[in-house]
Order: C-alpha cells, then sequence, then structure tokens
C-alpha cells in the first residue's frame, strides 16, 4: 500500500504564509513607544505633526492636525505658554492580533498624572503606520 502525501488545503497554506510573513515583520514596540511620547508632543505644541506624517494615516493624521488646531486655540484664548512636557516612558504593551496588525498601550508619565496612548499599527507600504489612536 503506497500512500500519497496530502497537499495543504487551502486554510492551512493561508495560515502557513501569514506565520511566515510575521517572522519577518520588525517589532512595532518601539515604534508604538515613540509614536505615543511624539502624539503627546504634538498636543502641546512642542512638536510639529510634519515629523510624523509618515507614520500616521491620512484619516489619523487629519485628525490629530485638527486636534491639534483646537488645543493651539485653547492655548492663545487662556493665553498660556508653550512648555514642553515632562514626560517619563513607563513601557509599552503589544498585541499582535494578526500578521501586520497590532495593537498597542503605551504609558507615559506626566508629572502629575499617567496617561495611556492606545494606537492600533498596521503594516503598510513596509512600514508600520498608525491607523487610529486614542489618549487616556
Amino acid at each position: 500500500m503506497t500512500r500519497i502525501a496530502a497537499m495543504p488545503s487551502r486554510r492551512a497554506a493561508a495560515s502557513i504564509a501569514a506565520t511566515e510573513r510575521a517572522a519577518t515583520l520588525p517589532n512595532p514596540e518601539p515604534l508604538a513607544g515613540n509614536l505615543g511620547r511624539s502624539i503627546i508632543e504634538v498636543l502641546a505644541g512642542v512638536r510639529d505633526i510634519d515629523n510624523l506624517a509618515r507614520w500616521l494615516s491620512d484619516e489619523v493624521y487629519r485628525h490629530l492636525l485638527a486636534r491639534t488646531q483646537y488645543e493651539s486655540r485653547a492655548r492663545r484664548a487662556r493665553r498660556l505658554v508653550i512648555r514642553r512636557p515632562n514626560v517619563r516612558h513607563l513601557g509599552t504593551r503589544v498585541q499582535q492580533l494578526t500578521p501586520g496588525i497590532a495593537e498597542c498601550v503605551v504609558l507615559l508619565d506626566m508629572g502629575t498624572r499617567v496617561r495611556a496612548v492606545a494606537l492600533r499599527l498596521e503594516w503598510q507600504s513596509d512600514r508600520w503606520r498608525a491607523t487610529s489612536f486614542h489618549v487616556l
């Protein structure tokens, strides 16, 4: 009796390909930490949003730009001076849902409070890009 080797199913082949692709993707954790801190600095008015353009999707860029403009008008109305926030990185947690999609939480100590920046990173055009963010 001779055995014929069974070909893997399409689902199994896709799973194998996804696992191989995940092994070649760079770790998103360093980018998530830097991006979380940078978003806080953009909102504080001490970093130009254009510095982050290559790491943000178009929708996130427009949302952050609108929020930055709102924060800027609020500072001018209250006549506040722009000061660089004293931000200390406490840690980053990354959960990769599927290969090419990672959800991250960055904890930042800002002196009087601890903030969390939640990010969704997706692998697009040979780099991780933020497709969603929330500052808590």
